[in-house]
């Protein structure tokens, strides 16, 4: 570790952990304010930011047009060519732009309206905003359980002094140890595509709770709790396949 310079890597994270701490709660805490926003000015965010990417796009167009005009010196002619040409491909792209937009305005339209039903969800769902980070920490965990784990089969075979470092000693693994080290590392990807599989899982079942307890007069009220018994009582097996089946791929 101390040749790989993580020992100053983690010394620096100590250093700065209050920091970090901050940082993290700042973020939870903007990215809920955000969605507040996206509530009520969804809509409005949405079609700026469109129109201001089409502006933006014209603009350059124009700005190297009118570059290639101030352009009349002899030996400018082919640069000048290079951003006359260059506007006129801009251009192209706000025009296609443009068709894209109106082609798909119904789209951005149920698109604007999944963001707001996704913010009306967590404004109604707080909770789930806890579900990430304990998430976070179960990976940690077992990714730390696991660097354990993989020492100690790492560690089994007959050291001998390398070839290159002679004053450095290398195990010589045996084709047995080698197959235990892939198996543990095939292992650890299982669960790790369990774990991410069940956050999923409990994200998508809590929305649906919500969004179908949702009438025309009250908001929904999701439920965490009935997610987590969904997952471990009904839903364990094809989440576990299907962490199997991304570990093999």
């Amino acid at each position: 570790m101390a040749n790989s310079g993580a020992d100053k890597h983690i010394a620096d994270i100590m250093a700065t952990r209050d920091l970090l701490a901050w940082a993290i709660l700042t973020s939870f805490l903007i990215g809920f304010i955000y969605l507040i926003v996206l509530k009520f000015l969804g809509g409005v965010i949405i079609w700026i930011s469109i129109f201001g990417m089409i502006g933006g796009t014209a603009v350059g167009g124009f700005m190297l047009w009118d570059t290639s005009e101030n352009m009349n010196e002899p030996s400018e002619a082919q640069t000048k060519d290079y951003y006359l040409y260059g506007s006129y491909v801009v251009w192209g792209i706000t025009a296609l732009l443009i068709c894209c937009v109106l082609c798909n305005c119904k789209n951005i339209r149920i698109g604007i309206a999944v963001m707001k039903c996704t913010a009306s969800f967590i404004g109604s769902t707080p909770q789930i905003f806890a579900l990430p980070p304990l998430s976070a920490l179960l990976v940690f965990a077992w990714f730390a359980l696991w660097v354990v784990i993989a020492l100690h089969i790492a560690s089994v075979g007959d050291p001998k002094p390398r070839e290159d470092l002679p004053f450095l000693t290398e195990m010589d693994w045996s084709d047995q140890t080698r197959y235990v080290l892939i198996y543990s590392l095939f292992g650890f990807l299982w669960i790790l595509n369990f774990i991410i599989g069940s956050t999923q899982f409990i994200i998508s079942a809590t929305c649906a709770i919500w969004y179908f307890s949702s009438t025309s007069d009250a908001n929904g009220s999701g439920s965490m709790s009935t997610g987590f018994y969904w997952v471990f009582r009904y839903h364990l097996g094809s989440i576990a396949f299907g962490a199997f089946i991304i570990a093999l791929v």
